[in-house]
C-alpha cells in the first residue's frame, strides 16, 4: 500500500530531511498506533522535533518505533526525481536511505527513482536490502513502451475523427515510438496536441 510520496524538483528546492517528516507524518495518518508511539516520542525530545538529521530521524521516528509495533505493512515510501535534490544536500539523505533499508521490517518496501549520478549509483550499489534497476534494461524498456503505446492511445483516441485535426491511430503509434521509453516525452506530446499553444492547431 502507498503510504507516501515525496517529489524533489529542481526549481522548488527542499530540505533533505522534509522527506523523512513527510513520510512519517503521511504514514502517521494511516496508522493510529504509529501516529500515538510517534507522537509520544516527539512529545518527550525537544531536540528531536527541530533535528534536520536524516539519520536520526530515521532511526528514532521510524526504525525504533516499528520495532515496538507489529503488522503495520504491506507499505510502500515512493522518492521521486532524488537526483533533482542539490548534490551537497542529498549525500547524508541517501547514506540514511540506504541504512534504514537495511534494518526496516520486510513488509517495508522504498522506491526510488534518480538519474543515474555517481555520487547516487555508488552510494547504493552493490548494499544489502537495496535493489538497482536501470531504465535501460531491455525487459524494463519493453514493459515501458508498451505502456506508453497504451497511454498515448487512450490520450489522443477522442481525436481519431476530429474535424480540427485528427489524430490517426498511425499517428498515436508514431508518438509513441519517438518516445522510446521516455513517459515525458509521451506526457509532453499527448498535452500539446490536447491543448496547442495559441495560434497553432493539431
Amino acid at each position: 500500500r502507498l503510504a507516501s510520496s515525496f517529489v524533489f524538483n529542481r526549481s522548488i528546492p527542499r530540505e533533505p530531511h522534509l522527506v523523512v517528516t513527510t513520510l512519517l507524518r503521511d504514514l502517521a495518518d494511516r496508522n493510529p498506533a504509529f501516529k500515538k508511539a510517534l507522537v509520544e516520542t516527539i512529545r518527550g525530545d525537544s531536540a528531536l522535533r527541530g533535528s534536520h538529521d536524516c539519520k536520526v530521524l530515521f532511526q528514532k521516528l521510524l526504525v525504533d518505533k516499528l520495532n515496538e509495533l507489529h503488522g503495520l505493512g504491506p507499505v510502500l515510501f515512493v522518492i521521486d526525481a532524488l537526483d533533482e535534490c542539490e548534490e551537497g544536500k542529498r549525500k547524508a539523505l541517501v547514506a540514511a536511505l540506504v541504512e534504514t533499508a537495511q534494518t526496516l521490517p520486510d513488509s517495508f518496501r522504498i522506491f526510488v527513482t534518480a538519474r543515474p549520478d555517481k555520487d547516487i549509483v555508488n552510494a547504493i550499489t552493490n548494499k544489502t536490502a537495496t535493489r538497482v534497476l536501470h531504465m535501460n534494461d531491455p525487459t524494463l524498456g519493453f514493459d515501458t513502451a508498451v505502456d506508453i503505446h497504451r497511454y498515448v492511445d487512450s490520450e489522443l483516441c477522442v481525436f481519431e475523427n476530429d474535424a480540427t485535426g485528427p489524430v490517426t491511430k498511425q499517428d498515436r503509434a508514431g508518438i509513441a515510438e519517438k518516445a522510446g521509453v521516455l513517459f515525458q516525452y509521451a506526457s509532453v506530446g499527448c498535452k500539446f496536441i490536447k491543448e496547442p499553444p495559441p495560434g497553432l492547431t493539431r
